[in-house]
């Protein structure tokens, strides 16, 4: 099976132009050297030091624009790596004019310019190339920056949101407890209010059965106030009613709404409170 070579997906991407930038000068650097090694020889100094005087000046304008290239230079360290690259290419320039100047006559010199030429060019774009790449750098930095800022903020009302939350929740609890309350005491007033209408309809069919005149038991026969109708039957009814829907009514109160003295509707009151136990015992 075939390999099939994959870029990552971090791998940085290199800037249109870098490579091109860097065979240019390399190119333009190879032959400046070759004609200065040449053109030292030709002039009698011996083969070491002749390779040493065509490379190292070359050697040197590469690296010291390399180390720009690749690092935060400032404007100072700019111009210090032009003016070494500058007088590397003057003495590249008549080293090759030299050399060529057999073939190119009265054009000695261009041959060289071109090639030097095309080496400060190709420096130039790898500056600009370098400065645009840290412009980028710095462009991410800031937008990360931004990112994290707008980050912390939405985290921040985030939590302001949760805790809303938290207290309206707090308050749901609290009116459904208050609810759950005002339930049970819902039950137990309809609880009570059964109750005493139970004791009304008790005291109902008790003056239902007296009015009609039933049989009285023998051990009652001997008195018979036993068989007389209350003369307030009515007004106990309407007493008991009352106290079905409003228990918490006092007797001083009672009386006056049946139509009957205070004093009537306190007895009145006592009287049901004792015998609470009678009319539950007759259902």
């Amino acid at each position: 099976m075939e390999n099939v070579a994959q870029t990552p997906a971090h791998a940085k991407r290199r800037p249109e132009g870098l490579i091109a930038a860097w065979l240019c000068l390399v190119i333009a650097g190879a032959a400046t050297v070759t004609f200065n090694i040449v053109n030292a020889w030709h002039s009698g100094m011996a083969s070491p030091l002749g390779v040493v005087e065509g490379v190292v000046p070359v050697a040197l304008a590469m690296i010291v624009s390399h180390l720009v290239a690749v690092s935060s230079a400032g404007a100072f360290l700019r111009g210090i790596t032009f003016a070494v690259m500058v007088g590397a290419l003057a003495l590249s320039v008549r080293a090759t004019g030299a050399v060529v100047a057999p073939a190119a006559g009265t054009l000695w010199w261009l041959y060289g310019a071109v090639v030097d030429t095309a080496a400060l060019a190709s420096l130039q774009v790898l500056l600009t190339l370098k400065a645009r790449t840290r412009e980028a750098a710095q462009e991410r930095a800031q937008a990360e920056t931004a990112a994290a800022g707008e980050a912390t903020a939405l985290r921040a009302e985030l939590a302001a949101l949760r805790a809303e939350l938290a207290g309206a929740q707090e308050i749901i609890a609290t009116a459904q407890a208050e609810r759950a309350d005002a339930q049970r005491s819902a039950q137990e007033a309809a609880g009570k209010a059964e109750v005493t209408a139970r004791k009304l309809d008790a005291l109902r069919a008790r003056s239902a059965r007296t009015g009609k005149g039933a049989e009285a038991p023998r051990s009652r026969r001997a008195d018979p106030r036993a068989t007389e109708v209350p003369s307030d039957v009515d007004a106990q009814a309407e007493a008991l009613s009352i106290l079905a829907a409003e228990p918490g009514i006092s007797g001083a109160q009672l009386g006056p709404r049946v139509g009957m003295s205070k004093r009537w509707g306190q007895e009145f009151k006592k009287n049901l409170a004792g015998s609470s136990a009678g009319p539950e015992g007759q259902e």
